[in-house]
């Protein structure tokens, strides 16, 4: 699996500088590309040109349940995030096989592809 930066530069505008996309799509590289098929949705107020601040709201969607507990690999990509990018609100939900989620239903209504690990096949 490779990574691949989908960021849309097209509408929806995402309210993300160019620097904090950056810095997103390196911890999902570093974090969610050696767990295999993975996909990130920013949601929320973040893809809503009309707003104004706001956290960074992010839904992460496996295709397999990680071995990790959620906690830790939440912890981890928290870590990579802060690490390349200055201390900000980030919000993660997860939505994994077999553990449905109506929160994460919710979010995936509204939300915006932003990466995702591809098979290189």
């Amino acid at each position: 699996m490779h990574p691949q930066a989908a960021l849309p530069t097209e509408s929806p505008i995402l309210r993300l500088s160019t620097r904090d996309a950056a810095a997103l799509l390196a911890a999902f590289s570093q974090v969610l590309a050696p767990l295999g098929s993975a996909r990130v949705y920013l949601f929320g107020s973040r893809t809503r040109p009309e707003k104004r601040g706001g956290d960074i709201d992010l839904l992460v969607r496996l295709e397999q349940v990680p071995a990790q507990p959620l906690t830790a690999l939440t912890r981890q990509l928290r870590l990579a995030i802060f690490s390349r990018m200055e201390a900000q609100k980030v919000d993660i939900v997860w939505d994994l096989p077999g553990r449905p989620s109506a929160f994460a239903a919710l979010a995936s209504e509204a939300a915006v592809e932003i990466w995702k690990t591809e098979d290189p096949s």
